[in-house]
């Protein structure tokens, strides 16, 4: 989303739990994510990514992320 400045974006990250939230920031850092999302949203790989937000689900195995997959997606 915009910053409150208007100069740039803020990433927000959160989960219901450090589990969660974790596996959110690990989605975020995979190479294989981005193709993810950009599917999710309907763009092309040369389209700039627009202002939206996801739902994922993490799935954990003894406290720790183990996969991230993307359920819903918004553009704003």
């Amino acid at each position: 989303m915009p910053n409150i400045g208007g100069t740039g974006f803020v990433l927000l990250i959160g989960g219901i739990e450090a589990e969660g939230t974790e596996g959110a920031g690990e989605f975020l850092l995979r190479p294989d994510s981005l193709p993810k999302v950009r599917k999710a949203l309907a763009i092309g790989p040369r389209d700039p990514l627009p202002v939206c937000e996801f739902i994922l689900e993490i799935k954990t195995l003894q406290g720790a992320a183990q996969s991230a997959e993307i359920v819903a997606a918004r553009r704003h």
